[in-house]
């Protein structure tokens, strides 16, 4: 980490902000991850963004997390841009923009982030920043529980409120893909 390699100083900025091996030291590991970020490393980014967002040590300051969030996302850090979408749609640092948070999610989803596209599929039953819509909800909401079963829920609920044919176009989309 000292000799400048960035995922050593990722690695040492985790350690310090979980505690493992060392002493927990919030300050410590935001020091290591601002090292990382000076070489434009998108997890220190996110991670000095998530600590903005927490209070974690630092103070709490909602634009100051979305500046970092920002700069991770735009450099593809799928985290980030769930959490920008997050940002966006609740107003966190910044005024709601729900057309900006289905962006970011569409970008994280194509990145194969499941909360991502969960979020997304929320955002078609809701009819936030897009036209609702319950079958592509339920195509996001399958596509999240082929990544991870725990989603299977949501989109076995959703399932019985679309038809036979929409059930099948879509598995025809996942197949497909």
């Amino acid at each position: 980490a000292e000799q400048g390699h960035t995922g050593a100083q990722n690695a040492a900025a985790s350690a310090y902000s979980s505690g493992q091996g060392v002493d927990k030291n919030d300050e410590e590991a935001l020091r290591w991850w601002r090292r990382a970020a000076e070489k434009k490393s998108a997890e220190a980014e996110f991670n000095i963004g998530y600590a903005y967002l927490t209070g974690e040590g630092v103070a709490a300051d909602p634009v100051e997390a979305l500046a970092w969030m920002t700069r991770a996302a735009g450099q593809g850090y799928a985290d980030a841009q769930y959490m920008l979408a997050r940002f966006y749609t609740e107003g966190l640092g910044t005024a709601p923009d729900p057309r900006r948070a289905i962006d970011w999610l569409e970008s994280a989803a194509g990145k194969n982030h499941a909360p991502a596209m969960m979020m997304l599929g929320d955002a078609y039953l809701d009819g936030l920043g897009v036209a609702p819509s319950k079958t592509e909800a339920y195509y996001w909401y399958a596509r999240a529980a082929e990544l991870d079963a725990a989603y299977a829920e949501e989109r076995d609920l959703l399932r019985a409120e679309i038809t036979p044919r929409d059930v099948i176009e879509i598995q025809r989309r996942l197949m497909s893909r």
